[in-house]
């Protein structure tokens, strides 16, 4: 049986073995790594960025003395701006918005036929050279890639789902003007459509420049994934609308001849039927050459007559399939999404760190000229690539590094790892620190319960009836209940004992583990000696 000054003597033991461990981490940390702070404090600390001062002169001062390394003269720092990936980005944000908008007002109120005087016009022509030099930017990218043969190269740019994107706008581009410059007369709205679909398309291409926003790059990152489940519902929905769209022709418009108007309608109804439009007045059969509307009138040849009797079954097909699409796929696709959207919320940061790098490493690799200027940049490489006879670029990566760079990358590659196993760590303490409190709160409500049915006893005994208010309930004479209530309270002192001994166990090993550890550090660091 457990008393009240046994669990006393427990509590405070298991204080003072909490106070002791905290004690230990915190000279292990001091002692391992005089260098180390943890990550906390890391945050804390205000990083200072070392800026360049930019002098005048070229190469020295004045009076002969060279510069210093935190100082670099006027033509670098304007070669630094130039070629920093934030400058490349906001020219090219600049440089294609005036693209759009070039291309927007030209097909708005200058696309006519060939047949006409003056066309193309003088911005079609300045919209076709401008493309041209975005083409040769992305077939730079290509010739640009680290593998060797052209194959893997293009396969290489391939992967990237954006570069499938522009293969895509260009070929819609290239279909546009071929269209424009052969069709004439009333053929020449295939050219519209195709320029239509090309500029919408152009506009969906400048998403990707959201990603350099924190508030925007997210959400763009929800709606790209949230696509990907739009086509798994888009498969589900189209056997739904082919099945009941078929249907529901066959009893409406029976032995009706095969033309584009019935696809229209065996396709088109349905999915209008997802947003509201039921078309009620054309539920009834249309009177026509194959179907007269009479049920008793004689069919034509290999055809049947409209049976009335039967047609109480569209409105029974129409209201099964709104109730299996609006209320069950919608919600299933509303469920979807939102999953998605949790799913990018919880690492919302983290993902979009990972397609902001993607974009800046984008841009180190651009010339520092946007669009249309940068054909000269263009020129300038290939003329460069023909003078060193196609020796490659300078690059900061490194296919072998030197002992310094190596003995570096290790220390780096060392810090990340004692980073992340001192926060694993760290965690382990929290989470055992916050089981012991939870421990100690509980059994200190066990302790004032048994310091209340002490004194209810003592008082007790002096009265000829026992007395115990319990819940607002006046118990008189009732030493059964004292009995119960101490048998409860017993094995709730039982249970806290075991939780007790479990924790100084998790507490043993943690020191044990903690012990290893230093003990392998210590003679790392003998054997470095």
């Amino acid at each position: 049986m457990f008393t009240s000054d046994r669990v006393k003597r427990d509590l405070s033991v298991l204080r003072l073995t909490v106070r002791y461990h905290s004690d230990v981490e915190a000279e292990r940390l001091s002692d391992g790594n005089e260098h180390f702070s943890p990550s906390k404090s890391r945050k804390q600390q205000q990083i200072e960025k070392p800026l360049y001062k930019v002098s005048i002169s070229r190469g020295s001062h004045g009076n002969g003395r060279k510069l210093k390394k935190s100082t670099i003269d006027l033509g670098l720092a304007v070669w630094y701006f130039y070629m920093a990936p934030v400058t490349k980005f906001s020219y090219n944000l600049l440089s294609y918005t005036v693209y759009l908008a070039l291309m927007s007002y030209f097909l708005l109120t200058d696309l006519r036929p060939v047949s006409e005087p003056d066309s193309p016009s003088v911005l079609e022509f300045i919209a076709w050279g401008w493309t041209g030099t975005l083409l040769l930017e992305e077939m730079r990218q290509v010739f640009a890639r680290r593998e060797k043969a052209f194959w893997f190269k293009v396969l290489s740019w391939f992967d990237d789902s954006w570069n499938k994107f522009d293969l895509l706008i260009y070929t819609c581009f290239g279909v546009s003007v071929a269209c424009r410059l052969l069709l004439v007369g009333a053929e020449f709205r295939y050219a519209r459509m195709a320029y239509s679909v090309t500029l919408l398309l152009q506009y969906m291409r400048s998403v990707q420049m959201f990603y350099a926003n924190k508030d925007l790059g997210p959400k763009i990152i929800m709606i790209r994934r949230m696509l990907n489940d739009l086509m798994f519902f888009l498969v589900i929905l189209i056997v739904f609308m082919v099945s009941f769209g078929i249907a529901m022709q066959m009893l409406n418009y029976p032995n009706e001849p095969v033309t584009f108007k019935t696809v229209q309608s065996v396709l088109g109804k349905p999915y209008w039927h997802i947003y509201g439009e039921l078309f009620l007045d054309e539920s009834a059969p249309e009177v026509t050459d194959y179907c007269s509307g009479s049920a008793s009138t004689v069919a034509p040849p290999g055809g049947d007559s409209c049976e009335h009797d039967n047609m109480f079954m569209s409105p029974v097909f129409t209201a099964l399939y709104m109730m299996l699409t609006n209320v069950l796929l919608l919600n299933l696709l509303i469920a979807m999404f939102s999953y998605t959207f949790q799913v990018v919320q919880d690492n919302s940061e983290k993902v979009w760190r990972f397609y902001r790098y993607s974009l800046i490493s984008e841009f180190v690799d651009r010339p520092a000229l946007a669009p249309p200027l940068i054909i000269l940049t263009h020129l300038y490489r290939i003329l460069k690539y023909c003078l060193t006879g196609g020796a490659e670029y300078d690059t900061s990566f490194k296919k072998k590094m030197s002992a310094v760079d190596n003995d570096r990358l290790s220390a780096f590659e060392k810090s990340g790892m004692e980073n992340y196993l001192m926060q694993t760590s760290q965690l382990r303490t929290e989470l055992i620190d916050h089981k012991v409190a939870t421990t100690t709160e509980r059994l200190q409500i066990v302790l004032d319960e048994l310091e209340e049915i002490k004194e209810i006893t003592e008082s007790t005994s002096v009265t000829s009836e026992p007395v115990l208010e319990q819940d607002g309930i006046v118990h008189t004479g009732d030493s059964d209940f004292l009995k119960s209530k101490m048998e409860i309270l017993e094995l709730k002192l039982h249970h806290q004992g075991e939780q007790l001994t479990e924790v100084v166990h998790l507490l043993k090993n943690l020191t044990e583990c903690k012990d290893v550890q230093r003990s392998k550090s210590v003679i790392s660091k003998v054997s470095k000696k």
